[in-house]
């Protein structure tokens, strides 16, 4: 640490100038911008049927104040994600804070199951074409390949 900022200083020493003008050049942050909402991961999410999202696996509800926040069904909300704040979300430019849908029912959300078809084989009939191969029949040529090559290279076709 101590070669850290000795390196530190002595680049400092050599690169260090003077501003021309004094005065920061930073212009100061209005009341109502939080930067920890401008500084964090943002990702889509669209809403369903009930009012929910979800996001990492889990599904989220918007809450203001202790009460659910109804939101539009199908409406695109932009989820704020931070290690300063967690989970928050934005609707409709206000952000609100989040509850798990997990920690209201107490239980794990359970997986919906495919419904499984049984499964049904079938046989084709003994007329199918597919029963019936194909006779096996010697193939044969009765050109030589020198004859095939000497014919492709006379054809006029072969060269446009």
């Amino acid at each position: 640490m101590y070669l850290y900022f000795t390196k530190h200083k002595q680049y400092n020493r050599k690169f260090a100038r003077e501003p021309r003008d004094p005065q920061s050049a930073f212009r100061p942050l209005e009341e109502n911008v939080n930067l920890d909402f401008i500084l964090c991961r943002k990702e889509i999410r669209k809403v369903d049927n009930g009012s929910t999202f979800s996001f990492s696996g889990v599904k989220y509800r918007a809450i203001d104040q202790g009460k659910v926040v109804a939101l539009v069904p199908h409406y695109t909300v932009t989820v704020l994600h931070s290690p300063r704040f967690g989970v928050k979300v934005q609707y409709h430019g206000t952000v609100y804070d989040v509850e798990p849908l997990e920690t209201l029912r107490g239980e794990q959300a359970i997986p919906k199951q495919k419904k499984q078809s049984p499964k049904t084989t079938t046989v084709p009939a003994e007329n199918h074409p597919w029963r019936n191969s194909a006779p096996s029949v010697p193939v044969s040529y009765e050109e030589s390949d020198r004859e095939i090559l000497e014919a492709l290279y006379s054809s006029r076709l072969a060269w446009r």
